[in-house]
């Protein structure tokens, strides 16, 4: 994913901020404002209790910064999870 830097992505979650704060039956919740939302990766979305206990001990006993590359950002509901949509960047 040549030149998507961080920047990009401030960027682009303002636009997606714009896109979606009108809509009457939309909730943007406050950490997903424009310079308040940071760009990260969701871990474990779908596990459930057992399983979100043994993945986050497991995270705890081998954690190591890393680099990654991504090639899609997505939109969700919380609680219970439901992907609403997905877009690929170039």
């Amino acid at each position: 994913m040549k030149g998507f830097n961080t920047e990009k992505l401030f960027d682009l979650s303002g636009e997606i901020y714009k896109a979606f704060c009108d809509i009457p039956e939309t909730t943007l919740s406050e950490y997903y404002k424009p310079f308040s939302w940071l760009p990260h990766i969701t871990l474990g979305k779908t596990l459930d209790k057992v399983q979100m206990q043994k993945a986050f001990q497991t995270m705890q006993e081998n954690f190591i910064p890393f680099t990654a590359r991504f090639g899609e950002i997505g939109l969700a509901k919380v609680n219970p999870h439901e992907d609403v949509a997905k877009f690929t960047l170039l």
